[in-house]
């Protein structure tokens, strides 16, 4: 596993997608989120007590737990205006920020769990994403400004989103089957068709393999491309959009990569014990729209992880 970012100013959003590429299987929600300032971040963490986040504030560099309001295990958080998202398996939650009481908003479908959620300011919607109590499937739902329940999402061609997350603008990112996708939500032509999400794979970082005992892999047949096909212009985006990939290292564990608000900020962790055994345990690094990161050495606190 490795932690990796985009130098540009979708920094934040895009990196953020990135996680789940890299570092987080499907049945994991996002595991940490910016305040609307962007002077906070609050991680999840299997070793913090049910129900609790972990609030790191960036402008000293101190640590303290965050109650939710909730005694069961949280599944993903997000940040919302004044606010912070959350879902546990049955429920979705809204808390208020700096302080306030949280609220249901509203209850997983029927035969669905919420697994993670991702706030799009832009339209003042909520994605949210499930899977079947079976475990088979993996679907979207999407709950509307002033709506209480959340309508299903069309998703052609992608089995699950995975990292999902949203832009100022509302431009939507996940990964699907190891790759990044950037598209957007949008409401049905017509009132009895579904909201669907229209995107493309426009980051293929997933390395395709197959071989003996790996039948969820996807192999290639070896037969060569064909330029009419449109792969030319195809390799032009993969090649702008990869060209600013860079690597900090193995993360054996959870990235908590997530973004500012305002697109500016990007924070995530890297774990380098498998490479250097002078560097154990989490560390903890800011970027910026500029491109720059930053090591965070005063941040001492053990990995919540």
């Amino acid at each position: 596993m490795t932690a990796l970012m985009f130098c540009n100013p979708a920094i934040a959003f895009v990196g953020a997608a990135i996680v789940s590429v890299v570092a987080t299987p499907p049945s994991y929600g996002a595991p940490a989120a910016f305040s609307d300032d962007g002077n906070h971040v609050y991680l999840l963490g299997s070793k913090l007590p049910k129900g609790t986040a972990l609030d790191i504030d960036l402008t000293d560099l101190t640590a303290k737990k965050l109650n939710l309001g909730v005694s069961t295990e949280v599944r993903g958080i997000a940040n919302a205006p004044r606010a912070l998202l959350f879902v546990t398996e049955k429920s979705l939650y809204r808390l208020p920020l700096p302080t306030g009481e949280p609220g249901k908003i509203c209850d997983a479908p029927a035969g669905c769990l919420f697994n993670d959620v991702a706030c799009n300011r832009a339209q003042h919607g909520i994605l949210l994403l499930c899977r079947t109590k079976d475990g088979r499937d993996w679907p979207s739902y999407y709950l509307r400004e002033q709506e209480k329940t959340p309508s299903l999402i069309a998703t052609r061609r992608v089995n699950a989103l995975v990292g999902a997350v949203f832009d100022r603008e509302g431009h939507l990112f996940f990964a699907a089957e190891g790759d990044i996708w950037e598209g957007s939500v949008e409401p049905p032509p017509e009132p009895e068709l579904p909201i669907s999400v229209e995107a493309i794979r426009f980051g293929p970082v997933a390395l395709r393999e197959t071989a003996n005992g790996t039948s969820s892999s996807k192999g290639e047949d070896g037969k060569a491309p064909s330029i009419e096909s449109g792969v030319k212009p195809n390799v032009e985006t993969f090649k702008s959009a990869l060209a600013t990939f860079r690597v900090y290292g193995p993360n054996q564990g959870a990235s908590y990569l997530c973004g500012s608000p305002d697109g500016r900020k990007v924070f995530f962790a890297t774990r380098n014990e498998d490479v250097d055994p002078n560097t154990k345990g989490v560390r903890f690094y800011v970027g910026d729209d500029a491109g720059e990161v930053h090591l965070l050495d005063g941040l001492k606190i053990d990995d919540p992880g």
